[in-house]
């Protein structure tokens, strides 16, 4: 049919370790992801220097998603309990939709404001089969 397509994906599939095992056919596959590489040095990032000072192999961007939702699960608590509040569901999840620019450590290339209990916040990144790298074609975007 003479047609070329360009492969796309979200989160899901965006894992540097998994996109890279396309081989050839994977160079130049994009999607969105609100996360920063393991292996992102290109802005400060204290979160992610401790992660690679823990864990100096790849660490996926599923492991990146759960040290973040540790970080806003203890950020909700503390508001919580600065506020005298039990630590009860509904009070958590108001805590959570309270955070407001609130700092990753550089998880995330931007401070993040928690809306209806999503965080609103992506790049977009390149698969680079040379460099053997997810490389970001975006700024991030926040909506």
């Amino acid at each position: 049919m003479g047609m070329t397509s360009r492969w796309m994906g979200t989160f899901w599939t965006m894992d540097s370790s998994t996109v890279m095992k396309m081989g050839e056919a994977g160079d130049g596959f994009m999607g969105v992801m609100p996360y920063r590489y393991y292996y992102d040095t290109s802005a400060k990032a204290p979160m992610l220097d401790k992660i690679r000072a823990l864990r100096p192999e790849y660490q996926s961007t599923a492991y990146i998603q759960g040290f973040l939702a540790a970080m806003l699960f203890v950020e909700s608590a503390r508001r919580c309990l600065d506020a005298g509040k039990p630590l009860t569901g509904p009070n958590l999840k108001a805590a959570l939709n309270s955070i407001k620019d609130f700092d990753t450590g550089g998880l995330i290339g931007v401070p993040i404001t928690i809306k209806g209990n999503s965080i609103p916040v992506g790049r977009v990144y390149k698969a680079d089969m040379k460099a053997q790298k997810m490389l970001p074609a975006s700024d991030w975007i926040a909506l």
